[in-house]
């Protein structure tokens, strides 16, 4: 009788809309340029419950400093088409096998066009813009996801160089 107890209190929480969420994050999240980097390039990573697979996403990405400006998406080909979004950012993909687990949906590329620290967040304006949002098997339906943030940091010169001087003496400091 306690087996079945825990094994219905199972089902119930993997039934649980408030645990089916979908969690995007970028990696790395704290991204520091070389010196002279003309661009970053990080992945766009989603946790995705099978209550919750996917037929398609699409979102927008924002960036708090001038200096370091979204260029474009790479969407994970082995898993998703890409496909036109509707607001010309390019971040979308399609599938036509449902998709879940902790998936790469792409590749990001921002410009590095000045010294600055940026938060970079994501979003999406779903239903105002079908085409974003991350879409569920049954039409016009879609998932609650939380988008996580991240950082890009494009040094000045004399810093990086502190760093890596930094670097070096620990480094020296532990033989």
């Amino acid at each position: 009788m306690i087996k079945l107890t825990y094994m219905a209190i199972g089902m119930a929480l993997l039934a649980s809309p408030a645990l089916a969420d979908i969690d995007v994050s970028m990696v790395p999240d704290y991204y520091v340029a070389g010196l002279g980097d003309p661009q970053a390039t990080v992945e766009i990573w989603a946790d995705i419950p099978i209550a919750e697979a996917i037929i398609g996403f699409g979102f927008d990405v924002a960036s708090s400093d001038p200096a370091v400006q979204y260029n474009s998406f790479a969407c994970n080909t082995d898993l998703f088409t890409p496909v036109p979004s509707g607001d010309g950012d390019g971040i979308q993909g399609l599938s036509f096998i449902p998709r879940w687990g902790n998936i790469l949906l792409g590749t990001m590329t921002f410009d590095l066009l000045g010294i600055g620290t940026s938060q970079i967040t994501f979003s999406d304006d779903n239903p105002q813009d079908l085409t974003e949002g991350f879409a569920l098997e049954e039409i016009g339906a879609f998932a609650t996801v939380n988008y996580g943030s991240g950082t890009i940091v494009v040094p000045e010169p004399a810093s990086l160089g502190l760093l890596a001087l930094g670097s070096l003496l620990a480094a020296r400091r532990r033989r």
